[in-house]
């Protein structure tokens, strides 16, 4: 591809977070440099890493004039996605997690159906690769042109998150005008895929696996609960309380919505037990949303539901007693 051709085409601003990833980051930045999409703006954003990843952030950029760094203190990865917007000057915008690396022609067919389609959001498909990078599943779903109501309803069916990963997608960069990634939170696509899919008038899916996501041993979600997981049910009370302030619009997704804030509700008072007094005031935040959806009429609790969400501690040793007894074999299944 020429120099003339490159420059007819819009910037496309490609953001990379970056926190104790040197191991990674080559493979990812090679990834984004070897596009056959080539007027990129790569924005590396070193949240504090304490490895050597900074330093091959800049050496990185000293090797290609598309590639800018900016260094700040470590504030998480919404915050780091937040400072790519904020320094973005591309028509169009993507995220790439740093540990992770995509197809050669990924930007450029994501930016292609955009065009075709006259789209705010173009989606592909996606690999889970291993840490060695063997490919151990793929999920894709078959080409679609749908509004961005009919993509938020579309992560209540079978497509293994395919809408709520923040990574797999191209944005024209108008809808972050008004949205930014929670800081201090993890489950960030959890708090935001919703609400970008909601302002996009239509939203492009190809069929095509065009991420690589590699599921890291050592990462926050791999690792054993922790409060920071209480913020994926603290996303799932947001997305309730989104739903019913747009009247009928996601009326039919409440229900499906309050399922899955039970369910990783009752699963926090199983797997998680708070040491501290930081642990226990989240863990009472945590409660307080669970007694107010429970009083919500537009969900259909049983009584057995409301049980868990209004007292969650007996809950808990109620379940953890008869697991107890089964394991015995006391009692039949």
């Amino acid at each position: 591809m020429n120099d003339n051709t490159i420059s007819e085409k819009p910037i496309i601003s490609v953001i990379v977070p970056v926190y104790n990833i040197e191991l990674y980051l080559k493979k990812c930045v090679v990834s984004i440099l070897e596009q056959a999409y080539g007027n990129l703006e790569i924005i590396l954003i070193d949240d504090g890493s304490t490895d050597n990843s900074s330093c091959l952030c800049d050496l990185l950029a000293k090797n290609d004039s598309r590639i800018t760094v900016i260094h700040q203190k470590n504030r998480g990865l919404s915050a780091a996605r937040n400072t790519g917007i904020e320094h973005a000057h591309g028509s169009y915008i993507a995220f790439i997690d740093g540990d992770d690396y995509i197809s050669p022609f990924m930007i450029e067919k994501l930016y292609n159906r955009i065009r075709m389609d006259c789209s705010d959001i173009a989606v592909c498909g996606f690999k889970r690769v291993s840490e060695s990078y063997q490919e151990l599943d793929c999920v894709s779903i078959p080409d679609l042109l749908i509004s961005g109501q009919d993509a938020v309803r579309m992560h209540y069916q079978e497509t293994k998150g395919i809408m709520q990963i923040v990574c797999n997608k191209l944005y024209k960069i108008s809808l972050f005008d008004t949205v930014r990634f929670p800081v201090g939170k993890i489950h960030e696509d959890d708090f935001t895929f919703y609400r970008i899919l909601d302002i996009s008038k239509r939203v492009s899916i190809l069929s095509d696996a065009l991420y690589y996501y590699v599921q890291r041993k050592n990462s926050i979600m791999s690792a054993a609960y922790s409060i920071k997981r209480l913020d994926g049910i603290e996303a799932s009370y947001e997305r309730i309380r989104f739903y019913l302030s747009t009247g009928d619009k996601f009326k039919d997704l409440v229900q499906d919505e309050g399922k899955n804030f039970l369910w990783l509700f009752s699963q926090s008072k199983l797997l998680f037990h708070p040491k501290n007094q930081t642990e226990r005031k989240r863990v009472h935040e945590i409660n307080k949303m669970g007694r107010e959806i429970c009083r919500y009429r537009e969900l259909n609790w049983m009584w057995t539901h409301k049980f868990i969400l209004l007292t969650p501690e007996v809950y808990a040793l109620v379940k953890k007693m008869k697991d107890r007894i089964l394991k015995r074999g006391l009692i039949g299944d």
